[in-house]
């Protein structure tokens, strides 16, 4: 996987082994909406921004607020997550 940055491509060969602890580190922590704080609260995005920050560093954009319904009360044929995702992540 490539992770963009805005001024370059950074190449980051990250262990799936060290993706993998981080997500699992979370495990325990409660459900709560728009939260990325392990231990304290996250929701489903919480937990990719948290591993993100734990193997990669600082979060490349802020989250705008969301509700707890937005993949259902998105535009179809869009999916805000994926294109975010797509802003910076490349699969090879």
């Amino acid at each position: 996987m490539r992770f963009r940055d805005p001024d370059r491509i950074v190449q980051d060969r990250i262990g799936q082994d060290r993706i993998v602890a981080s997500a699992r580190a979370w495990i325990g922590t409660p459900y709560r909406h728009q939260a990325s704080v392990k231990g304290v609260g996250r929701d489903c995005l919480g937990l990719v921004r948290g591993v993100w920050r734990d193997c990669l560093g600082p979060e490349p954009e802020a989250a705008p607020p969301y509700a707890a319904s937005w993949a259902e009360s998105a535009a179809p044929g869009t999916d805000p997550l994926a294109e975010a995702a797509g802003r910076h992540c490349e699969v090879q």
